[in-house]
């Protein structure tokens, strides 16, 4: 099964450091980015009751959690998949920024749709996190097209190696 959906993005290229170091500058960021947000609780709450109280609040605080542990994890794996040249690695990186981008738009809608319940009273930084949220959306979205754009070049460099020659005992018959 064919995992790239990603045929439509841009391809970019930067004249004073590699794809391959952006990727791995990508992967740090990833790194100190979710470590924020598992160990930043106060920030959590604060950013939850602008949205939702009670249960959902809760749910969203373990939702959040749950994708930054999980940001974490993906990190370290995509810089070892980087260092080991694992093609596989920069699908899977790709996939989950897109669900982060996802989740950072829907946090988005709902900072600013969900302006006259009782949760957008208490929050006077709602703006400020929707600002945040669109500012992660971009920046994620940027990092998509960096990490895409050194996929292809990896798909590209190994199918430009010329296969050796290939002789009678290589052909298989069909049956």
């Amino acid at each position: 099964m064919n995992w790239y959906i990603f045929g439509f993005l841009p391809r970019v290229e930067f004249y004073c450091i590699s794809l391959k170091q952006c990727c791995i500058l990508i992967a740090i960021v990833y790194f100190f980015y979710g470590l924020e947000a598992i160990l930043s609780n106060e920030l959590n709450v604060v950013y939850g009751k602008c949205i939702f109280t009670g249960i959902l609040l809760d749910m969203m605080i373990c939702l959040a959690r749950i994708v930054c542990t999980v940001m974490c994890i993906a990190a370290f794996v995509f810089l070892f998949g980087i260092i080991k040249k694992n093609r596989d690695v920069y699908l899977a990186i790709m996939h989950l920024t897109m669900v982060v981008v996802l989740l950072n738009l829907c946090g988005f809608f709902l900072l600013v749709v969900t302006r006259d319940n009782n949760c957008n009273k208490n929050c006077p930084m709602r703006y400020y996190f929707a600002a945040l949220c669109l500012f992660w959306t971009a920046l994620l979205f940027f990092f998509l097209v960096v990490i895409n754009s050194q996929y292809r070049s990896e798909i590209m460099n190994r199918v430009t190696v010329t296969p050796p020659a290939s002789t009678d005992n290589d052909v298989i018959e069909d049956r």
